[in-house]
Parts: structure tokens; sequence; C-alpha cells
């Protein structure tokens, strides 16, 4: 729990220290997924096919966002006074990642959704049992995506599947700070549910800090096993 412990507080003066900007940035990802909740507002009764290929397509450039987010605070955990025109900048040098990125979680909001919306059909107990797998698919899946996204900056070089890798070799050895972050992303993404506000000031980027400060933690944690594991015993 320590790491959890140390995680989260680096995550709160992540945040204290550059609130100001943060709270602006987070206010540009939230624009940029109001296009796909204005046209999910509008079309949530029809139900089609169609309708929910347009609606995950236009999530598509959050994803920019997101890896943007994630990119500044990293230099915001390393020391490095950040600006908005270094956050622009990130758009377009973690374009390929974040595309990348967008169009799995397109195909994979597309496959849980028809499958679910398919078995919801039947009333057997055999459905309700595939129904429970594809949303724990899910939850497993967005859980990576917490531990990735800040694993992503880390890299000597870049690479989509080597952050993927990485991150289920962490949610497999460090369990209690994984299902920290995910418990606290659960309460804060609850509470937005009751406080709005949030969603528009701080949601993307309190769960943002509170991932780079659990994941930091994890990699000194991984580093220093690492030059212990070198280190020639006497």
């Amino acid at each position: 729990m320590r790491i959890a412990f140390e995680g989260i507080k680096k995550g709160f003066l992540i945040f204290w220290d550059e609130s100001i900007k943060l709270i602006f940035l987070n206010f540009l990802v939230f624009l940029s997924l109001l296009p796909a909740l204005l046209f999910f507002s509008v079309t949530a009764v029809s139900g089609s096919v169609l309708t929910s290929f347009m609606n995950t397509l236009l999530i598509l450039p959050f994803s920019f966002f997101v890896f943007a987010l994630y990119r500044i605070l990293y230099d915001c955990r390393q020391g490095i006074v950040i600006g908005f025109k270094s956050f622009f900048r990130y758009l377009r040098f973690m374009a390929r990642p974040a595309l990348i990125f967008g169009v799995i979680n397109l195909l994979a909001v597309l496959m849980v959704g028809w499958n679910l919306r398919f078995y919801a059909q039947f009333e057997e107990a055999w459905a309700g049992i595939f129904q429970l797998t594809f949303l724990s698919l899910t939850l497993i899946w967005a859980t990576l995506q917490l531990i990735m996204l800040p694993l992503y900056p880390r890299l000597e070089e870049p690479s989509f599947r080597l952050a993927l890798k990485n991150a289920a070799a962490i949610m497999g050895r460090y369990l209690l700070p994984v299902l920290a972050l995910v418990l606290w992303t659960a309460l804060f993404v609850a509470a937005t549910f009751y406080v709005q506000i949030l969603g528009l000031l701080v949601s993307f980027v309190f769960i943002a800090v509170l991932g780079e400060g659990i994941v930091g933690e994890i990699v000194i944690d991984v580093q220093e096993v690492q030059k212990e594991a070198r280190t020639p015993k006497t």
C-alpha cells in the first residue's frame, strides 16, 4: 500500500502545483468529447447500428487530447514547466499512438455494445453469463488503459504493444496499487454524476494525475528492484 499512498500523494501534489493550467486542459479534453456527447443525446433513442458507429467515431478526437494530457503530466512529474504550446505540440507528437489507441477503442466499444444489445434479447441464464463476460473484459481493458497511458511516455522506444504488455505485467504484479487506482477512478466517476461541474473542471485531469502518480511510483519500484538484481552480492 506504500506505493499506492505515495502515488496518490504525488498525484495531488502535481494537481496542486499546476491546478489552473490543468483545469484549462481538462476543459479542452472535455470539448474534444462534446460532439460525441451531443450526438448521443440526440440519437440515443434510435439505437441503430449506424448511429452507434457515428457516435463512437466522434469519440476518436478524444484519444488525441488524452494522450497529450498524459504526456504533459509526465513533464509535470519531471519538474518541467508546462505550457499550452507544449500541450498542442504533444497533440501532433502523439498523433500516431493516439490514432491507434482511438481506433482500437472504437472497435472495442462497438463490439461490446453490439454484443450486450444482442444478448439482452434473450431471457435465458446463458445470455446473462455472456453479458457479464463482456462487462468483465471491458473492466480489464479499461484498467489496462489506466496503466498504459501514463506508462507510454516513459518508454525508451515508444510502442503501443510494448506499453500494453508492460501494463499487463504491472497489473499482475502490483495488484493493490492498481486496485487503488481503479477504486479512486470509479469513485470520482460516480461523483461526477451527482456533481456535474466536476466533469467540466477536473474529471479527466484528476483521473490522469492519479494514474501518473501511482504508475510513476510503480516504475520507480521496478527500477529499484532491477538495480538490486544487477548489483553483485558480496
